[in-house]
């Protein structure tokens, strides 16, 4: 089951097979099948805007939720999660982090595009730390380039 915001109707139900493999994307894709596959890996997508990162993440949720149906697939964009943390501390709502640390895999997207806040800069914290340690793939999409300052001047070092 994916759990979280929702993918929306354009990823639905995209596969594998409707990412169109390119100099620019193959070894995303190649992660992404070993992925599929049951490597536990984690990964960061990172790329300008409409370049694919959101699809290639969404057909991967919904190759291992078809391959195996019992795990727990998480979405969340950024922006998104940090809002339904915010509405977690008015207790309107469970704090979605809880869940996010033993789903079978998590993606987070968006990264770079939500407005800096303390709930979205813990909650990506404890969760890349989490799963981290606990060898759990993550995967991550942002448009901003993790090598640029910018990136670390966000995130962290991390």
């Amino acid at each position: 089951m994916i759990f979280g915001a929702p993918l929306g109707q354009r990823f639905d139900n995209v596969r594998l097979a409707d990412v169109e493999v390119h100099p620019g994307n193959m070894v995303a894709v190649g992660l992404a099948r070993r992925i599929v596959g049951g490597e536990a890996l984690s990964l960061l997508l990172y790329g300008e805007t409409a370049r694919g990162k959101t699809m290639l993440l969404a057909a991967i949720l919904n190759e291992v939720e078809a391959k195996w149906p019992q795990g727990r697939y998480a979405y969340w964009p950024l922006g998104e999660l940090a809002m339904a943390r915010r509405a977690a501390i008015s207790g309107a709502q469970p704090d979605p982090i809880d869940t996010l640390l033993d789903a079978t895999i998590v993606v987070i997207d968006d990264i770079g595009v939500e407005v800096i806040s303390e709930y979205a800069m813990e909650g990506l914290q404890t969760i890349v730390d989490r799963r981290w340690r606990d060898n759990r793939p993550l995967l991550l999409g942002s448009n901003l380039d993790p090598t640029e300052r910018e990136f670390s001047r966000r995130y962290g070092p991390r």
